[in-house]
């Protein structure tokens, strides 16, 4: 029988534990972080300090990358733990997806897979900018405002390194792998995944893409039971959205464009849930 999360007190607390130490943590290191960039920054006259008050974006976008792979040091080893228990749940024989998982060695399946979730995380950003729900630039440039404004090394080892990595391992790993095994239907276990995720990222544009694009990177787990795969698809994503915040900022996509790329994503995750029931019809 299928333990109700409701039920248990400890249940809820062990599921969301992982999140809400990682947020306090991540919230106190980045003000931290601030006030460490801001004391440099008025040191800057000094030639010691030159070379940071030219790079003021890189520096803050450096320190929040650190912040949070800072924050994420006390759950490394639960994660690891987490990833083993995640596999006999998800790979269980009976489970949902249980056809699509024997085959998760599937390159081509894989490729699609990313494919379609990149079409549509990318249409939403720039929908949502292009709708007024956030500028344009900061929609596409993913998860700061900082990222239109910093070196693309700098904001690729960040936003396409340190974040999703870290990410991943709190809100996947730890938080939807701990709900999975706590025997929590696979939708609810979602939607309160993905809910937590955009939550954190503390504004409703980001917030709405966030809790979207955390559906997807759950059915990612899901059925793949790699975590490295869904690290690699949020740094993937981010990565595109960093090179199309010029684009985005510039204005050369409207609605238009975000609705179109996003019908591409849907057509890509239409045709291979058609593809599947056919090969299910054919193997019976």
């Amino acid at each position: 029988m299928r333990m109700r999360l409701h039920e248990s007190a400890a249940a809820w607390s062990y599921c969301v534990l992982p999140f809400l130490v990682f947020t306090i943590l991540y919230e106190c290191l980045l003000t931290g972080a601030g006030l460490l960039a801001d004391r440099i920054l008025e040191r800057s006259q000094g030639e010691a300090f030159a070379f940071a008050a030219v790079h003021a974006a890189d520096l803050r976008t450096f320190l929040i990358g650190a912040a949070m792979l800072l924050s994420l040091l006390p759950f490394l080893k639960a994660a690891g733990d987490q990833v083993r228990k995640n596999r006999m749940v998800f790979f269980s024989e009976g489970g949902p997806h249980w056809k699509i998982r024997q085959r998760r060695e599937d390159a081509l399946y894989a490729m699609f897979f990313l494919a379609g979730v990149l079409f549509f995380g990318i249409g939403l950003n720039l929908w949502l900018g292009s709708a007024g729900v956030t500028d344009a630039s900061d929609t596409a440039a993913g998860l700061s405002t900082l990222a239109g404004k910093t070196s693309f090394p700098v904001s690729a080892a960040v936003f396409a390194g340190a974040a999703p990595f870290a990410e991943e391992v709190v809100f996947r790993c730890l938080t939807y792998g701990r709900l999975r095994e706590k025997a929590v239907d696979l939708v609810p276990a979602m939607l309160v995944s993905s809910l937590l995720f955009g939550f954190y990222h503390g504004n409703l544009a980001q917030g709405i893409y966030a809790a979207v694009m955390g559906m997807l990177f759950c059915m990612a787990y899901e059925l793949t039971g790699s975590l490295a795969f869904c690290i690699l698809l949020h740094a993937a994503l981010n990565l595109a959205s960093l090179f199309l915040a010029g684009a985005a900022a510039a204005g050369a996509f409207g609605g238009t464009g975000g609705a179109a790329y996003m019908g591409m994503g849907a057509v890509i995750g239409i045709s291979l849930y058609i593809l599947e029931k056919r090969k299910d019809r054919h193997e019976r």
